[in-house]
């Protein structure tokens, strides 16, 4: 019988496992939910700052769900505001989001901070929590989680700045993903160090969908592939998400995957359909995809009924694009004790 660790590395490197692993991979995916707040006595937005905290409250979400892992950070923030954005850390009910950009144009480019732990506190933050959970994991995988270069620059630079960017001055646009690329990397290197089994880089706003093929092909797709190349070199597991409709962006990712030295491992949204993604994107190790809404907004059988479905379609089963924290625990339950086969 294979561990839960022993699982999702085994599914990461595209070998055949028993069943799926069952994730929910922190940062955008933010491992927390209300009613493990009270277990635990600890919640937002104190828990985004103080690494007891955060590892206490992602344990007893793991504990009270039947999740297979230990995931952090809890948003997508923490690389932003080290790099110079203001940030409002929101309540028990609302993520830290961005308030104030660093960056209007390429004459800022060089205000941006270095992604220094020992200077930004909720870095450090996440990397101490991630040793935390490390050193009380047992058999339970522990993934870390960074924001991808172009949804980071979309946060150092307002995102309609970003794309007038691509369009008007191209070689600009590039220096500044140069400088996010580097700071994911760095963040994904410090997070391995600290512990992380895996990395997941999260770009919801560098889409096909968003940018088109074109320039998803040009801006994007060459900055993760140099990201998971280096990880890979490194030997640290990581796992891509990209939201939206993968269509627009099929093209650009067959040739990603065709470059990687060993599976490409694709999270996707709720809409993207399992067959149609293994029959597109042949080789590439699918994640997803339990609707998010549905989680959070409906009952239990119905949210067993689309897991059951997951199972089949998807090689490692988690959230589509997030955990909201309203989510029921025992919805979380049926998702968990659907895909181990005890419901």
């Amino acid at each position: 019988m294979l561990t839960p660790r022993e699982r999702l590395l085994e599914a990461l490197k595209g070998m055949p496992v028993d069943r799926p692993p069952i994730i929910c991979p922190g940062g955008m995916m933010t491992m927390a939910v209300h009613e493990a707040m009270r277990i635990s006595e600890t919640s937002w937005p104190a828990a985004h700052r103080d690494p007891a905290a955060m590892s206490a409250l992602i344990r007893a979400t793991r504990e009270a769900t039947g999740l297979e892992c230990l995931s952090a950070p809890f948003c997508m923030t923490v690389e932003a505001e080290a790099m110079g954005c203001r940030v409002d850390l929101g309540d028990d009910d609302v993520l830290p989001h961005v308030l104030e950009e660093p960056v209007g144009g390429p004459d800022d480019f060089g205000a941006l901070l270095p992604l220094d732990p020992e200077k930004t506190g909720r870095v450090r933050t996440t990397l101490d929590a991630i040793k935390i959970l490390k050193g009380g994991a047992g058999d339970l995988p522990v993934i870390g989680a960074v924001v991808g270069p172009f949804s980071l620059a979309a946060m150092l630079m307002r995102a309609e700045s970003l794309m007038r960017l691509l369009r008007r001055n191209p070689d600009a646009a590039d220096a500044m993903l140069s400088i996010t690329e580097g700071a994911v990397l760095d963040f994904a290197r410090m997070q391995a160090r600290a512990g992380a089994d895996c990395v997941m880089i999260a770009e919801p706003t560098g889409t096909g969908e968003v940018l088109g093929n074109r320039h998803f092909a040009r801006f994007v797709m060459p900055r993760l592939s140099r990201i998971l190349l280096a990880l890979s070199e490194s030997g640290v597991p990581a796992m891509i998400h990209i939201c939206g409709d993968l269509r627009p962006a099929y093209p650009a990712i067959r040739e990603m995957s065709a470059g990687l030295p060993s599976p490409l491992v694709l999270s996707v949204d709720s809409m993207v359909a399992g067959h149609a993604m293994a029959r597109e994107l042949p080789g590439v190790t699918r994640v997803g995809n339990v609707d998010t809404h549905l989680l959070a907004g409906t009952d239990s059988a119905k949210v067993a009924e689309v897991s059951r479905r997951a199972a089949r379609e998807f090689n490692i089963v988690s959230p589509a694009c997030g955990l909201a924290p309203c989510t029921p625990v025992e919805n979380l339950l049926a998702l968990a004790r659907t895909v181990r086969g005890e419901a």
